[in-house]
């Protein structure tokens, strides 16, 4: 009996801990070892005189009063950040409420702020948030950096000049970094302290800063380097014979994993955040949220992640963090409670998910743990409303 339950709390803590901190560790620890094999290359002078030229991309389906809020709190950025020309886009995934009208009423305050209405479909139709991204992207030829940023994000009026600060800083290899993720508060009120979660997962993300980064930012606001955001486009295109007709539905894993096999991205949190505007999705969002965000990481891990493991071994051991925590709660179960306790968290989590945020978590992670499984013998799935 003592054997058996040494046995079970071994099982459940390799699969605690293997997911949650294996993989950040284990990719530090590699990045070390090749940082000190390789001659650094030393870093060009930043080009701090004159003005970055900024693109800030906000794709909107049927957001309503969020969309001003965001919009409000990037006028307010700006208006603090002389170190840019910034050219706002809002790109507009055939809505069919106030959305348009709500674009159309907004008057930036800030002379540095050109702001432009994208309808990047012909018809103004609803395509989707991915199509719709790569659409407005390909707008954004002129600029040094792009901004993807959500509907219903908060920026903080300090966030543009520190953001600026860190893109003159250099990757750990002497090179321009590629890309820049804010951390991520569920809140606007930043006396408030994050959660655990937010706190665990933020702890990790610092440690792959320590190998290139995460593979994976917060879609709230992510920054990425123009050229960098190019040669990502172009590896994705080389990567999936099915590009142009894919709608992938995790854009913030896709891009960013892509952009790793190209240079680094920097994690900022906790210091710079965004935040959210405090809308509450009702339970039937965010089972549909969970469902994309499961059907999403099917998509990338059966599709990309062996073609990263081929051509950036680092970023794809950074990539198994993902990848493993898909099924950590169902390793803890098995290994505490045996396969009777396995079962009944699976069905738990089947049959409460509608009720509990925590159950619908766990179904996700049940679900998706099982197509990825599937994945290896059957092709990823065409597309699923981003709504």
């Amino acid at each position: 009996m003592t054997a058996t339950m040494a046995l079970g709390l071994a099982t459940a803590a390799v699969g605690f801990l293997l997911p949650t901190f294996g993989f950040p560790l284990l990719s530090a620890a590699a990045a070390r070892l090749l940082r000190a094999r390789r001659t650094r290359i030393p870093s060009s002078p930043a080009l701090a005189a004159q003005p970055l030229k900024l693109h800030i991309v906000v794709p909107a389906y049927e957001e309503g009063a969020r969309l001003l809020q965001t919009l409000q709190s990037i006028d307010k950025a700006a208006a603090e950040a002389s170190v840019f020309e910034i050219r706002l886009t809002v790109a507009l995934d055939g809505p069919r409420d106030a959305t348009p009208a709500i674009a159309e009423s907004f008057r930036p305050s800030s002379p540095a702020i050109r702001y432009e209405i994208l309808w990047p479909h012909r018809d103004r139709a609803n395509r989707g948030k991915w199509r719709t991204l790569m659409e407005a992207i390909q707008a954004t030829a002129h600029a040094d950096w792009v901004a993807l940023v959500d509907a219903g994000t908060l920026w903080s009026p300090g966030l543009l000049e520190a953001m600026h600060t860190e893109m003159l800083i250099p990757a750990s290899d002497g090179r321009a970094i590629s890309g820049l993720a804010p951390g991520y508060r569920d809140h606007s009120d930043h006396t408030r302290p994050p959660s655990p979660l937010w706190r665990l997962e933020s702890t990790l993300k610092r440690i792959e800063n320590s190998a290139g980064g995460p593979v994976a930012v917060h879609g709230a606001t992510a920054f990425y380097r123009r050229e960098a955001l190019a040669a990502a486009l172009r590896t994705l295109e080389e990567w999936d014979p099915e590009f142009t007709t894919r709608d992938y539905l995790n854009d913030d894993v896709v891009l960013a994993l892509c952009v790793r096999a190209h240079g680094e991205i920097r994690y900022l949190g906790p210091r710079v955040c965004v935040s959210d505007c405090g809308a509450k999705s009702t339970p039937a969002q965010d089972r549909t949220r969970r469902h994309r965000m499961m059907a999403g990481n099917l998509q990338w891990i059966s599709v990309l992640l062996p073609r990263l493991a081929r051509s950036q071994p680092l970023a794809a051991l950074v990539a198994l963090r993902r990848v493993a925590r898909l099924a950590w709660v169902y390793c803890l179960a098995l290994g505490l409670f045996g396969l009777g306790g396995y079962l009944g968290l699976g069905a738990a989590a089947l049959l409460l998910a509608p009720f509990s945020p925590l159950a619908g978590a766990a179904r996700a992670s049940l679900l998706s743990a099982v197509h990825v499984a599937r994945s290896w013998t059957r092709a990823a799935p065409a597309s699923v409303s981003w709504r």
